[in-house]
C-alpha cells in the first residue's frame, strides 16, 4: 500500500490488480494493471509498480500515467526483475534481476548501476567431463584460476 503524492491511495487487491482510492472518495477504483507483484514509494513521491512478469514502471511525482517500462534491455528484450525495495536513503529502488543481477535505478536521472554480479562457487565434486574436455582438464583449469 502506498500513498501517492495527489494523496491517492495505490493497493494491490488479491486479484493482483493494483486499485487506487482517490483524496475524498471512499471506494477503490481498479486500475487496468494486473498481475502486480509489488508497489513501492519514495520519499519524492515517486511510485514505483513490478509486474508479475517481471517489468519495472515508474510512476514519476505529478504524472498522470505509468509511462513504459524501466528495465534494462539486452538483445532487445527487457531483462526481467524478481525483487524490488527502496535503498537506504528511499531515494532510489534497489533491484534484483532473475539472472541473479543486483542493480540500483535512480528515477530522476534514469541511470542503473550495477551493485554485484551473482556468484559462481565450483567444487572438484561439480566437475564433470562434457563436450571433449576430460575431467582433468577442467580440474586443471579450475585450479589456474583460483577455483579449487
Amino acid at each position: 500500500m502506498c500513498l501517492g503524492p495527489d494523496g491517492t491511495l495505490y493497493f494491490i487487491d488479491s486479484a493482483g490488480r493494483l486499485d487506487t482510492v482517490a483524496p475524498g472518495t471512499l471506494q477503490a477504483v481498479p486500475t487496468t494493471n494486473s498481475n502486480v507483484q509489488a508497489i513501492l514509494a519514495d520519499t519524492d513521491g515517486t511510485l514505483y509498480r513490478l509486474d508479475t512478469p517481471g517489468l519495472l514502471y515508474v510512476l514519476r511525482a505529478g504524472a498522470t500515467s505509468w509511462g513504459q517500462t524501466v528495465n534494462e534491455t539486452f538483445n532487445s528484450a527487457a531483462v526481467p526483475i524478481g525483487f524490488i525495495r527502496l535503498d537506504a536513503n528511499n531515494a532510489s529502488i534497489d533491484v534484483m534481476e532473475t539472472n541473479g543481477v543486483y542493480k540500483q535505478y535512480r528515477p530522476y536521472a534514469s541511470t542503473w548501476t550495477m551493485i554485484s554480479l551473482p556468484q559462481i562457487s565450483v567444487s572438484p565434486q561439480t566437475l564433470s567431463p562434457s563436450a571433449g574436455v576430460g575431467r582433468q582438464r577442467q580440474r586443471h583449469c579450475a585450479e589456474r584460476h583460483g577455483l579449487l
